[in-house]
């Protein structure tokens, strides 16, 4: 019974942290903040190529992969919204 516990504890703790990423994300997601979390990304960049398109085609493929398995596992709401805006987000990224 403890151990369960120590899990709940440590999966609130990483919750909290997600918490705390994905703020920080969405409000200060600029190229100071790209170089600290992925500087890879940085690195490869041309003056030209806009960080906005490219991070607007990886969460627009990664909401149509999302709306897949929401298809799969027959929640078709959910594919039909997250497909919709996938595609939407794909189209405005190019």
């Amino acid at each position: 019974m403890g151990w369960h516990y120590f899990g709940v504890l440590v999966a609130g703790f990483g919750a909290i942290l997600h918490i705390g990423f994905a703020y920080t994300e969405t409000l200060g997601w600029n190229r100071e903040f790209v170089g600290t979390a992925a500087p890879s990304w940085i690195e490869s960049l041309d003056e030209d190529l806009s960080l906005a398109g490219m991070l607007g085609t990886f969460f627009a493929i990664w909401l149509l992969a999302a709306a897949a398995a929401a298809l799969h596992t027959q929640v078709y709401l959910a594919a039909k919204w997250q497909g919709g805006l996938g595609l939407v987000l794909l189209w405005a990224a190019w």
